[in-house]
């Protein structure tokens, strides 16, 4: 019997349940045989390989009623009985041992690259008045291998041309201050935060430090320190990218450098990986957020003591003598530098009404729609559908 279905994770799975019928002479008992790992799942890093072979082998017994025959690796004879093992491919089976006993001991299982293997043991032997048996028992070999996803890369990526300065800091990543760092330079800590200088394992990685003049291939600004203090945000994912096989995923939980002067330390959580790192060889480090554009925040009157913000994400709009302006000027993100709305390039006039409409931005007091508004799409359906149950007379 094939039993398949996926695992509470989502893993698929197919196990073997093997039911064997005999004829027997009247008076004679059965032959049953046991097989106490029958299904074996192997735990594997995100590569697929698994991290132990430990336990993967089975033990073997074959009964005539309540008597235990006896397994040899010789001639078979009356109360005796023999294996043969299938070779399956990507596996090395386990081989058997246990000779006169009456437990046929099959090894640990070794060189498992296939992602299921099914081991079909052949039984052969006599009953105790020497009357001959075949029987087969199976062991199914399945891997559960963690779901790690790469995170792709935003257009917000910093570009690491540079060798590891293996020195690059004067204090610990952890406080607050501004670290030290070569202004073309980047530096990675394990959560200890001791400065990782050798090869090494993703998940061992706790700290990025960025230097104040590393370069990005983020259209809105080339400054990574001003980007770090005014966009990053806890929470976001942060991508170690070497190459396609080798790459850690993380949040950013911590972030130094609050007023944006001088170098950027990184708090980072583990989240998953794939490889590991060869220092010096990162291609580059990466803020994972999907950016869809700015989402727009009215602000009120225009006040020049006032923060105001134009990133990726959010795009201020204020009232200046009874017109309405946007934001237009990432540079002054995050300061109060902006200029006076209708006189200075740092905004963009937005109508000359409330209920202006630009591209991509729509602004208004109130919204009217007679049946739907549909929210973003996912797979061709909205994210959020807000409905007046037009079809039923609006009653819901």
């Amino acid at each position: 019997y094939t039993i398949t279905g996926k695992r509470l994770n989502g893993d698929p799975i197919s196990l073997t349940s093997v039911q064997t019928l005999t004829k027997s002479k009247e008076g004679l008992d059965s032959i049953q045989v046991s097989n106490d790992n029958s299904n074996h799942t192997f735990t594997c890093d995100t590569a697929g390989t698994p991290t132990s072979f430990a336990g993967s082998g089975t033990n073997i017994q074959v009964f005539e009623g309540v008597t235990a025959l006896t397994f040899t690796t010789g001639t078979v004879s009356a109360g005796k009985y023999s294996i043969a093992i299938s070779n399956e491919s990507g596996l090395t089976e386990g081989t058997a041992s246990g000779n006169n006993t009456t437990t046929c001991v099959i090894g640990v299982h070794s060189a498992f690259t296939a992602n299921q293997a099914t081991i079909t043991y052949t039984i052969s032997g006599q009953r105790l008045d020497g009357q001959a048996f075949t029987l087969t028992t199976t062991q199914t070999l399945t891997k559960s291998i963690p779901v790690t996803g790469k995170v792709a890369l935003s257009p917000t990526s910093l570009r690491v041309s540079d060798s590891l300065d293996s020195t690059p800091f004067d204090s610990s990543p952890g406080t607050t201050g501004t670290p030290t760092i070569s202004n073309t330079h980047y530096g990675l800590y394990n959560s200890s935060a001791t400065a990782i200088t050798t090869n090494t394992d993703f998940d061992n990685i706790g700290y990025v430090g960025l230097g104040a003049s590393l370069t990005s291939d983020n259209n809105f600004s080339t400054d990574m320190k001003v980007y770090c203090q005014r966009t990053l945000e806890i929470g976001d994912v942060v991508v170690l990218y070497q190459d396609a096989t080798n790459y850690g995923n993380y949040t950013l939980e911590a972030k130094t450098n609050a007023d944006g002067s001088g170098d950027t330390v990184l708090k980072l959580t583990y989240i998953s990986s794939a490889g590991t790192l060869t220092v010096q060889s990162l291609d580059y480090i990466g803020f994972g957020r999907e950016l869809v554009g700015p989402g727009v925040v009215y602000r009120g009157e225009y006040d020049s003591g006032t923060t105001y913000y134009y990133t990726e994400t959010r795009r201020d709009i204020v009232e200046y003598s009874s017109t309405y302006y946007l934001a237009s000027n990432p540079t002054d993100s995050g300061t109060s530098n902006w200029g006076t709305p209708g006189s200075s390039t740092d905004w963009e006039e937005f109508g000359a009404e409330f209920s202006s409409i630009a591209t991509n931005v729509l602004f208004a007091q109130d919204v009217y729609a007679n049946r739907t508004i549909n929210i973003g799409s996912s797979a061709g359906n909205p994210v959020i559908a807000l409905n007046s149950d037009f079809g039923n007379s609006n009653e819901n």
